[in-house]
């Protein structure tokens, strides 16, 4: 009966050899005799042992073609889906095997219990927004040829982001220019101590550029996302010289259904509102955003690139990069 999982360890046990025996005997090296070679081989086949591909290719080509995809708990927004299919994409033109790994996974290292690091299959890692910096430690000692995204690592090298800063300042004054006078910022304040990148860039962004303009600028202090009812634009005076920019597209759906509950104005006709980011479901839930929008599919691609380099050749890694976001006007502006 076949059984289902054997490894060399397993054969080695059940024939009572010396594992080495084992290895030597399945790749055909000429001190095992005959005899046993047939034994190691019949067993072997009987069992419905499967050699490991990931071996194979390493000592076939010192390398196992296989890479990690570190994403944190629970992301599956439809933007990081799009990311993934890019980096799939970029691998399997080269003859790579993507793989995801859990970051419980990378919390329990030590435990052994991910087959993945324990057997050190991986030639290097894509890791993505992860703010804890013992965290990312932890991922520097699993493989040593990293491509960090989206992180709160910056570094020189191998780092690749939205160019956060440059996108949001680029956007305050698009809308100065369009002519509006006064600016609310409508979203998360980088107050807390886990705070993303995304979330201090932007803001701090926005007020420097709004500041740098001299125009009114204020923010509306924003708590859970879902506790925001209609009361809260209520006081606030919504006319044509004001904009509303929003951390991402939740933000900007969500006022936009209070204000017009609340008020009964409509965005680009009574005031205006854009979004600092976005997600595909932007397009069906609130077309009409003006946003900013960066192309998942394509920067899946740069960064399995930059690891393929990295790959090819570590002592010059490849330098780190910022990625500009594309604006889609839309018509709320």
């Amino acid at each position: 009966m076949a059984m289902t999982g054997i490894n060399q360890a397993d054969i080695s046990r059940k024939l009572n050899i010396s594992r080495a025996t084992v290895n030597r005997a399945l790749n055909g090296h000429p001190s095992v005799s005959p005899e046993t070679r047939e034994l190691v081989h019949a067993f072997a086949r009987d069992m419905g042992y499967v050699p490991s591909a990931a071996a194979l290719t390493m000592r076939r080509k010192g390398r196992t073609e296989q890479v990690g995809l570190v994403l944190p708990d629970g992301h599956n927004s439809p933007a990081m889906l799009s990311a993934v299919t890019g980096m799939n994409m970029s691998m399997e033109k080269v003859g790579y095997l993507l793989s995801l790994v859990r970051l419980d996974d990378i919390r329990h290292l030590h435990d052994g219990r991910c087959k993945a690091f324990r057997e050190r299959v991986l030639d290097g890692m894509i890791v993505t927004q992860i703010n804890d910096l013992s965290m990312l430690e932890e991922c520097r000692k699993i493989v040593p040829h990293i491509i960090w995204m989206e992180n709160t690592r910056d570094d020189d090298f191998c780092c690749i982001r939205r160019d956060e800063t440059g996108a949001v300042r680029d956007l305050v004054r698009f809308v100065v220019a369009k002519g509006y006078q006064r600016l609310i910022w409508y979203g998360n304040r980088p107050n807390y101590p886990e705070a993303h990148f995304s979330v201090i860039d932007r803001y701090n962004a926005f007020h420097a550029e709004a500041e740098s303009s001299g125009v009114e600028h204020e923010t509306l202090h924003c708590f859970e996302l879902k506790k925001q009812q209609a009361e809260t634009w209520k006081g606030i005076q919504l006319d044509k010289s004001t904009c509303i920019v929003t951390y991402d597209q939740r933000y900007a759906i969500r006022a936009n259904m209070l204000i017009a509950a609340s008020t009964g104005k409509i965005a680009g006709r009574d005031y205006g509102i854009v979004s600092c980011d976005s997600a595909e479901s932007s397009g069906e839930l609130f077309p009409e955003l003006a946003r900013l929008s960066l192309d998942m599919l394509q920067y899946g691609k740069l960064a399995a690139g930059m690891l393929l380099d990295l790959l090819h050749d570590p002592q010059n890694p490849p330098a780190s990069r910022l990625v500009r976001p594309d604006f889609i006007a839309g018509n709320t502006l």
